[in-house]
């Protein structure tokens, strides 16, 4: 009877799963996320909420097939457990990759510690809690053969103390200089022995100290800095009163998120590669932005110090934004990327319009909102015109796209268009021109705020993260565009290439891209 209940879970989830759906138990809860971008099958969603309590039961561990863990498979050299890489991480430790990206590639994490509560002590105690936590940030990267393998380092208080720096003694205009250059400073780390996870510490007071944090992109990505930020203070507030943190225990480590993505790989990958080929036969053509500084189309050249600009969204426009959505059906991300691919196509004249999609990438994986490690992916809508098309008609091409997207997602039509091109033109950003991420307070592109944004505060200590602390950075794209709706505003930040663009073009952009949605809108009520 349980070999059945199972089996009927499993084939619950699978389906779950290939329309987007993440479900997960929290405190005997069990949630139910999908993107509002998503079309859902409401009798799924019925047979999701019918089946709830065996849904627990499997997710709590009491209801699974004899002997099933979820194991990492492993090959053994030396003594030494070596784990297979998933293509995301194979990507970052590829020896291949382009020098300027790959001497860019670790983040940096700073804050400002105030206060006679804070102890340097109970801080290296939590940093080796934390890395023995998150197996992620001992991982270190190692070739054998024609591939590349991860393997874990011990827990060593060794090999996670902080570095501390003591610059009381100098004036204050060096020190303010000096802790500016030495805090943005990239660390040249070492993937074939690791630790890819570093931390700093510079006192400038007697109560006052810097602290950074340097992690290698591939064990990283933007929502494991808040599951850091949230573990490491939540772990120092333990410590701090005299107690052992208590965190929710991991239901899984990197290790085998990495082996999921490669059976999910193996058994779907080919018929999904053979989908994007059939639907999609040729190549599209390199998207231009009018407006590229002369001889810059095609140039591999990268920005440092890449610039911004931001703009809002009347809430008349956000109003017909929603209109529109309920009327077709979809979600909000959806109106919003059929308008942006619709403005492109209007300055560019080109009729076949490819954009990339920025993700967290877990949706894939059920409780990988406590994970550190690089779940975020980049997919691509591509959609082709055809003379004169209504807005009904774009939106129906781009809730398929964006279907698909999530059912065929073991080989991306990212990576199928890449491997029909020869390097160096399959580069990164070959075909994603053009970035489109979308964060909603109510939806699932965003963090949950009640878990891992907040930083945990310590009694007569003061904790604030220096997010205004330059950082150069690369970017590999024309630009990345973020639409923000929170709170009922919609918000609108652009990031983009200095090196392609003067700041006047990108301004016409923004400008150019409201005006058009605004308008367009209007004559949708009309």
């Amino acid at each position: 009877m349980a070999e059945v209940l199972l089996s009927a879970v499993l084939e619950l989830l699978e389906r779950a799963n290939q329309q987007g759906i993440v479900i997960s138990l929290r405190e005997d809860e069990l949630i139910i996320k999908f993107s509002r971008s998503k079309e859902i099958d409401p009798l799924l969603l019925a047979n999701l909420k019918q089946h709830k309590t065996r849904l627990k039961e499997y997710l709590s561990g009491q209801l699974k097939p004899r002997g099933s863990e979820m194991e990492a498979g492993y090959i053994i050299q030396e003594g030494i457990r070596y784990y297979e890489l998933a293509p995301v991480q194979r990507w970052w430790v590829d020896e291949t990759r382009d020098t300027i990206l790959k001497k860019n590639q670790n983040g940096l994490f700073c804050f400002k510690i105030t206060g006679a509560g804070f102890s340097p002590a109970v801080l290296q105690q939590t940093v080796l809690h934390i890395a023995q936590r998150h197996e992620s940030l001992r991982s270190a990267f190692r070739k054998i053969g024609d591939k590349n393998y991860l393997w874990i380092l011990p827990a060593e208080e060794t090999l996670f103390k902080i570095e501390y720096n003591d610059l009381r003694t100098m004036p204050d205009t060096v020190r303010s200089e000096m802790l500016e250059e030495i805090m943005s400073r990239q660390i040249d780390f070492d993937l074939n022995t690791g630790p890819l996870f570093a931390t700093k510490l510079y006192q400038t007071g007697e109560t006052e100290y810097y602290f950074s944090i340097h992690m290698h992109h591939v064990v990283y990505d933007s929502w494991s800095f808040d599951v850091l930020r949230h573990d490491l203070f939540t772990a120092y507030l333990f410590y701090s009163g005299g107690r052992t943190p208590v965190l929710p225990p991991m239901k899984f480590q990197y290790k085998e998120y990495m082996s999921l993505m490669n059976r999910h790989i193996k058994k779907n990958g080919e018929a999904h590669k053979a989908y994007w080929e059939n639907r999609f036969p040729h190549l599209p053509e390199d998207l231009v932005i009018p407006g590229v500084k002369p001889g810059m189309i095609g140039s591999e050249k990268h920005c440092y110090d890449a610039r911004k600009l931001s703009a809002f969204l009347s809430r008349e426009v956000i109003e017909q934004l929603h209109l529109i959505a309920s009327k077709h059906q979809t979600g909000l991300f959806v109106v919003i990327q059929v308008l942006f691919k619709l403005y492109l196509r209007k300055i560019t004249g080109q009729e076949d319009i490819v954009i990339g999609l920025q993700g967290f990438g877990r949706d894939i994986l059920m409780d990988a909102e406590d994970q550190i490690g690089v779940y975020a992916t980049t997919s691509v809508i591509r959609t082709i015109f055809s003379g004169e098309e209504s807005l009904a008609a774009t939106i129906e091409k781009v809730k398929l796209s964006n279907a698909d997207m999530h059912t065929y997602s073991a080989t991306t039509l990212l990576e199928t268009m890449q491997s029909k091109v020869p390097p160096p033109d399959n580069r990164i950003g070959r075909f994603t021109k053009v970035l489109l991420d979308y964060l909603d307070s109510n939806g699932f592109f965003t963090r949950n705020e009640n878990t891992t944004s907040d930083t945990p505060q310590v009694a007569d200590m003061d904790i604030v993260p220096l997010s205004e602390l330059p950082k150069k950075f690369v970017i590999n794209t024309d630009m990345k565009c973020f639409f923000m709706y929170i709170n009922n505003q919609m918000d609108f930040k652009i990031i983009y290439n200095a090196d392609m663009y003067e700041e006047p073009v990108i301004t016409s952009f923004v400008d150019g891209l409201r005006n058009f949605m605004q308008t367009t809108v209007e004559n949708f009520s009309a």
